[in-house]
């Protein structure tokens, strides 16, 4: 066994190193930011799911985001961004996913240039959308019918009520032929 000799001192950083940290940090999640909106506001007017289509993609992945906000593919899986950073981009590309998906099925038909996959991505957002559509007018038929049974429970009672009163009043109704 080697002599460790005197235990060497943990020396801390200047605090201008943790300064510049700091600042790069605060630099990154700033551009996720600038980020976020932009695949926002190309996502509104239709010009991200054209590029994606272009490029034959069917989603944007979270190294696609990354490199396009100028940050490293790998840079969430730090020990600093790990945690919170990730889960929140992570969040943020699941809904613009969903959203693309919405835009792919209601497009016209995609010419996928033979890419099966993009053309299948179209057909999957379809059936998801008509899917949807087709639980909501299940949904609304319930209700209607619903709404009907207990008219029809409603009336049967107002004709139950009815022919009570007429039997303790003793009323009887005589049709008269008239000649």
């Amino acid at each position: 066994m080697k002599n460790q000799g005197t235990p060497r001192k943990r020396r801390r950083a200047p605090q201008a190193f943790l300064n510049k940290a700091y600042e790069r940090s605060d630099e990154a999640l700033h551009k996720i930011e600038e980020g976020k909106a932009s695949v926002n506001r190309d996502l509104k007017n239709g010009n991200l799911l054209a590029t994606l289509v272009c490029l034959e993609k069917t989603e944007l992945t979270q190294r696609a985001f990354l490199e396009g906000c100028g940050l490293h593919y790998n840079f969430l899986n730090g020990h600093k961004h790990k945690g919170d950073t990730k889960a929140g981009v992570e969040d943020f590309l699941e809904r613009t996913n969903r959203e693309l998906r919405r835009q792919l099925g209601e497009a016209p038909d995609v010419d996928g240039g033979g890419s099966p996959s993009l053309e299948l991505s179209q057909l999957r957002a379809r059936y998801e959308r008509l899917k949807q559509e087709h639980d909501q007018v299940q949904d609304y038929l319930n209700r209607v019918l619903t709404r009907v049974h207990q008219w029809q429970i409603d009336l049967r009672q107002a004709h139950r009520v009815i022919r009570e009163l007429k039997a303790s009043a003793g009323l009887s109704v005589v049709h008269l032929l008239r000649r």
